[in-house]
């Protein structure tokens, strides 16, 4: 099990009056790194804690908008093959389709639906309309087809004018010539795809030796660092502890079966800390199991502990920017909901239920006044009119689902 940072309390002595200053030091690094983890767990479990209440309350109907979503794109697609749409009507459909599964996509907690398939409906609905209609494309409609595509692939993809119309007919046919023409470019380039190249030309970089410069020198530095402190492992009396508390903590000397579990979980601790040379959990595991903890560090033992101290800190720092700032859901819900006191929180969270039922009500509305082509066009047209073209695109960030649904 892991064992908890207390304060220090090993009996550490000086060899001299300049260690005793490193010693106040060390003592004063390691209230902080206890500081710093406790503020991190404390962060963790107010995350977790706000995230059940969450689970509890409000998820059931966040899953219920999601699958009302579901139905909406699918009924919007039955409308797709129907004639009597204007262009401008059936290009807001589209678009109002594409916003609703863009949704899906970026929703915190759409991960059950097939966004994939539905994105294969939409696309065999898209195809089925374009096969079953006789567009007429005229030949500034090619050069212009022609252009773009240039422009896209740099002048390498060499069409015929019946292929551009058959691309122009049906789009889905241009995935075909660019495999082919990606694979031809691969057995040149031996394995290099055409999008490498293209991605080589927009991205040169300057200044390469000074960049492998800093790089190499970053690579030794780690190393000389790494092999410091290895050799201060094996020298030292951190190898004195290590050696001492692997005695004690050994799970073979323990004949009480639940200890000796414990134990060996211990001593996996024990053995990945002189693994990676860390210095912070031997000493954790050397003031929590032994019990005369006198240690007198020199002076090059006891700057090598600092440092190392130092870099535990840093790395508690970033843990906890990190805890913040990453998208994990219950991040998310914590982002947005969390407040000072317990009743703010639940009011938070009793506001964005309320939303959400209204949310419910309308989208179940817009589907019951929809089902006519008639009604559709006219809905496409106000749409239209209002210009009205809601952003569904979340990039993974709660805090905009919930400011989308705020009535």
């Amino acid at each position: 099990m892991p064992t908890k940072l207390a304060k220090i309390h090993i009996k550490l002595s000086a060899a001299s009056n300049d260690s005793a200053e490193n010693i106040n030091s060390l003592k004063s690094l390691w209230e902080k790194i206890e500081k710093k983890e406790k503020r991190n767990e404390n962060l963790k479990n107010k995350i977790n804690t706000l995230y059940r209440s969450f689970e509890e309350t409000v998820l059931p109907y966040e899953k219920d908008v999601i699958q009302q979503v579901v139905r909406s794109i699918r009924h919007l697609l039955t409308f797709i093959p129907k004639k009597s749409l204007t262009s401008n009507q059936r290009e807001e459909l589209m678009a109002w389709i594409d916003s609703e599964i863009d949704y899906l996509e970026n929703h915190p907690f759409g991960d059950d639906i097939d966004t994939v398939s539905l994105r294969g409906e939409f696309s065999d609905a898209l195809t089925a309309y374009h096969q079953s209609t006789s567009v007429e494309i005229t030949d500034n409609d090619l050069e212009q087809l022609r252009i773009m595509l240039n422009s896209m692939f740099h002048g390498q993809l060499d069409l015929s004018e019946d292929e551009l119309r058959a691309i122009a007919q049906d789009p889905s046919q241009l995935e075909a010539h660019i495999k082919k023409l990606s694979d031809s470019y691969e057995k040149v380039n031996g394995g290099r795809s055409t999008q490498d190249t293209f991605d080589n030309e927009d991205e040169e970089f300057e200044h390469q030796d000074e960049f492998k410069s800093f790089f190499e020198q970053k690579a030794f530095k780690q190393q000389t660092d790494e092999e410091t402190l290895d050799k201060l492992f094996k020298s030292s009396q951190l190898n004195k502890m290590y050696k001492r508390l692997a005695s004690i903590l050994h799970p073979d000397k323990e004949v009480n079966e639940s200890k000796k579990a414990e134990k060996h979980e211990i001593m996996q601790q024990l053995l990945a800390a002189r693994e990676n040379n860390d210095a912070v959990t031997i000493l954790r595991l050397y003031q929590n199991y032994v019990a005369d903890a006198d240690f007198t560090f020199d002076n090059k033992t006891l700057a090598a502990l600092e440092k190392m101290l130092r870099q535990k800190a840093y790395q508690l720092d970033l843990e906890h920017q990190k805890i913040k700032t990453c998208d994990e859901p219950p991040v998310l819900v914590w982002r947005r909901f969390s407040a000072r006191s317990k009743k703010a929180v639940t009011e938070g969270l009793e506001a964005h239920i309320e939303n959400l039922k209204k949310e419910l009500i309308h989208g179940e509305a817009i589907l019951a006044e929809n089902k006519t082509v008639k009604a559709m066009a006219r809905h496409l047209s106000e749409r239209i009119q209002q210009n009205h073209y809601p952003s569904f695109n979340y990039a993974g960030s709660l805090d905009n689902v919930f400011d989308l649904f705020d009535l």
